[in-house]
């Protein structure tokens, strides 16, 4: 069994807690496109850093269970 230290946990708790809140604007932004109060074309550079820190968070995640 894996023992974490407190400071891996406080880690890993931020890696989620970042993922959520990308993955909760993603879902925003898809509504207001959906809704049309908002063209893809004018938020598209912003759902890209989001895919961004959302592959870069997965990768870590998958990191830090590994070790």
């Amino acid at each position: 069994m894996v023992q974490w230290s407190e400071k891996d946990l406080e880690e890993f708790s931020a890696l989620i807690k970042r993922e959520r809140e990308a993955l909760n604007e993603f879902e925003h932004l898809m509504r207001l496109v959906r809704d049309q109060s908002e063209s893809l074309e004018n938020i598209q550079p912003r759902i890209q850093e989001l895919l961004k820190t959302v592959s870069d968070t997965t990768s870590r995640l998958q990191r830090f269970l590994q070790s």
